[in-house]
């Protein structure tokens, strides 16, 4: 193994837990457009700017180098020659400064193609991050066990942030936890919930998704404390095509033991105040005790 043990060893978070992962190496600088592509703005923004001072802190001291070779910068001064690095990175070219020997004008041909290829990729990088449909769709806080027209239901919620059309939209459902097989060996177990209702023609506000806990489901009789043993946890995950964009969106979810609510349901988002119908999104978590018949 070309790293040694520990080296191989990195520290994530995986579904809200701490995961260590170890005997593989990977390097951030592996895949430098997805790194890129998958930062937070702030951090994409201080390394761009953190590279374009090196760069041209670099530039300048090449041109300190050569002497005097800058017309009318102050000989020996960085700051005219960071700053005439500055303008030929960035092909503005004020005129109050230009190359005056040879070694200035092929640092400054070197310099423009470079200023030219980095602000191609990085333009390309912005736009396809920036371009990149998202969904604004929340999921409850919580997700329920109870009952819905008579029957054992598993229960949560889902909201459309944006009040856009999402079309074709299709949930899905994993129910995953810890099993052992016959042979004794334990490993994780993922098993898909039938759902009353998988998909929806046109998602705009909000969509109530409901698995029936019968005799045919992973969760039957399941207890409390068994969803806890088994380290238990339900995966949501939403597709659809976003109308605007024409192009597909999707959302995930995971609710782990933490997240589970027993004998409540939701409260009631849909009201009518005046004759005109309302949809209040400050009751979107609210949760109310499951009326016994």
């Amino acid at each position: 193994m070309a790293k040694n043990e520990k080296s191989c060893e990195r520290q994530i978070i995986f579904n809200g837990r701490p995961l260590l992962i170890r005997g593989i190496y990977v390097s951030k600088w592996s895949d430098i457009y997805y790194f890129f592509l998958s930062a937070r703005w702030p951090t994409l923004f201080v390394i761009l700017a953190a590279f374009y001072i090196i760069v041209n802190g670099i530039f300048a001291g090449l041109y300190l180098l050569g002497g005097d070779c800058i017309l009318n910068a102050r000989p020996g001064s960085l700051w005219d020659a960071f700053f005439f690095s500055v303008q030929t990175w960035a092909t503005i070219g004020y005129g109050a400064m230009a190359p005056k020997t040879h070694y200035a004008d092929i640092l400054v041909a070197i310099e423009s193609f470079s200023g030219l290829l980095s602000m191609s990729i990085v333009t390309g990088l912005v736009f396809a991050k920036f371009a990149r449909p998202r969904s604004k769709v929340r999921f409850t806080q919580k997700i329920l066990m109870s009952r819905f027209d008579g029957k054992n239901v598993l229960m949560l919620r889902l909201g459309n942030m944006r009040g856009n059309q999402i079309v074709e939209a299709k949930i899905r459902v994993v129910y995953a936890a810890e099993s052992k097989t016959a042979e004794g060996q334990m490993f994780r177990r993922l098993l898909d919930l039938q759902l009353i209702r998988d998909s929806n023609a046109l998602f705009s506000l909000t969509w109530q998704v409901m698995h029936v806990i019968d005799e045919s489901s992973p969760l039957w009789q399941l207890t409390q404390s068994e969803f806890v043993n088994r380290k238990a946890q339900i995966i949501v995950s939403m597709a659809g095509t976003d109308e605007e964009f024409n192009q597909t969106v999707h959302a995930r979810h995971i609710y782990g033991v933490d997240n589970i609510e027993w004998h409540q349901r939701f409260d009631d988002i849909l009201t009518s105040e005046n004759g005109v119908s309302v949809i209040d999104y400050q009751k979107f978590d609210h949760l109310v005790p499951l009326v016994k018949a």
